[in-house]
């Protein structure tokens, strides 16, 4: 089995190989005066890679909203099948999320006393929509059940963005010194401030679908050294409450 500096080490190999690749690719291209498909964007649904995020045209907050749920598609890719949505109860003063089902409450088919939603003989879940990510993005609900969640498991178990919840007592102390840690790994992470304004998440994507235990791993490794350098308890006791779990 490949131990953590073992993976961490062909990682960083892999990170050189595609600059080096993406450097050359452009050069050619220049020259050639050549344009790729992605290049080529379409008015009504515009295509955004992940080397979008860094492009000189950014997507901003006067960009269209096609432009804006295609590069949040371009970054949170996970699967389109199924997504799941927040839902919050005022009389329990509580929420959460679920995945979207086109029967919830249609009478005759949901009934949510006989049967558990995930063995529901009439669950029909629905895939993720343009609609859905522009809900999202515009926050419009005050309860904010129009909030989405990605599964980042795909199919064939891998996937293409890996995220850390900071949430506990010090998250600020505990994402920053997180994010120290990537920048001397040379791994891009990106830092949000979390919907309830007390934590933060971590974000790391990757150009291409990988083994979602290696990226994993990957997140258990920067929580190692992270609980190795700031604390004195076993690394293993904090990094369950970090990691976002894989499984739907």
């Amino acid at each position: 089995m490949i131990d953590y500096n073992e993976l961490l080490s062909k990682y960083k190999s892999a990170l050189s190989e595609i600059e080096r690749l993406k450097k050359e690719n452009a050069h050619l291209r220049s020259r050639l005066s050549v344009k790729t498909e992605n290049d080529v964007v379409s008015e009504r649904s515009p295509v955004l890679t992940p080397d979008d995020r860094t492009s000189e045209v950014a997507v901003d907050k006067h960009s269209s909203p096609e432009k804006k749920i295609a590069l949040f598609r371009a970054l949170f890719c996970g699967r389109e099948d199924v997504f799941a949505r927040r839902w919050y109860s005022k009389a329990k003063e509580k929420g959460g999320y679920q995945p979207v089902c086109a029967n919830e409450w249609a009478p005759g088919l949901c009934d949510k006393k006989a049967f558990r939603c995930a063995a529901c003989p009439n669950r029909k879940l629905l895939p993720l929509t343009d609609e859905a990510i522009f809900a999202h993005l515009a926050g419009k609900d005050a309860l904010c059940r129009d909030v989405v969640g990605i599964y980042p498991m795909l199919p064939d178990e891998t996937c293409r963005f890996l995220a850390a919840d900071f949430d506990k007592e010090n998250y600020e102390q505990d994402v920053g010194a997180y994010r120290e840690i990537c920048d001397s790994w040379n791994i891009p992470v990106y830092i949000e401030r979390s919907r309830s304004g007390s934590g933060a998440h971590a974000w790391i994507f990757f150009d291409e679908p990988i083994p979602a235990v290696n990226a994993r791993k990957m997140g258990e490794a920067i929580l190692r050294q992270l609980c190795e350098d700031q604390f004195t308890a076993p690394y293993h006791e904090r990094i369950k409450n970090y990691i976002v779990r894989f499984d739907a």
